[in-house]
């Protein structure tokens, strides 16, 4: 089983790639087990025919048990519409997922770090797989342009 998890990154990031501090991201589908990585790789390519998508930012909340400061991200018909398709890509496959807010309960938001800035607008337009690999540490494992 692999731990994967579907997000769109602020600043591009490679495959392959490495890190246990987490870059500013859009978490786009929680964490959720799959049995086989190649088919995790292709259900994200599937979403390379998707248009990009454009949201504001809007105010500012803590969430999670430390409180942590967050940057909300309006929620348009098409971000929730790509959550609701990731979401439904993962469940007919059998694959559990691990957050609770997902479907009605889908709240995008990005965790703001003090010293970067993140502008007013957010343009989706990639999605990354990502994988725990213990310790803290995560890898990108694939990622998908969105709009060709």
């Amino acid at each position: 089983m692999k731990e994967l998890l579907i997000v769109y990154m602020l600043k591009p990031q490679e495959e392959g790639e490495k890190f246990d501090s987490w870059p500013l991201h859009l978490t786009l589908l929680p964490w959720f087990e799959a049995t086989d990585e190649d088919e995790a790789v292709e259900m994200l390519g599937d979403y390379s025919s998707w248009a990009p998508i454009e949201a504001s930012f809007g105010g500012r909340d803590h969430f999670g048990q430390r409180g942590l400061q967050v940057r909300l991200v309006e929620n348009t018909s098409k971000l929730q519409m790509l959550h609701d398709s990731l979401l439904k890509s993962v469940e007919k496959r059998g694959w559990s997922i691990r957050g609770r807010y997902t479907g009605a309960s889908f709240r995008p938001h990005i965790t703001e770090r003090s010293e970067e800035v993140i502008g007013e607008r957010v343009r989706i337009d990639r999605l990354y797989l990502v994988e725990a690999l213990g310790q803290g540490y995560r890898r990108i494992i694939s990622k998908v342009d969105l709009g060709g």
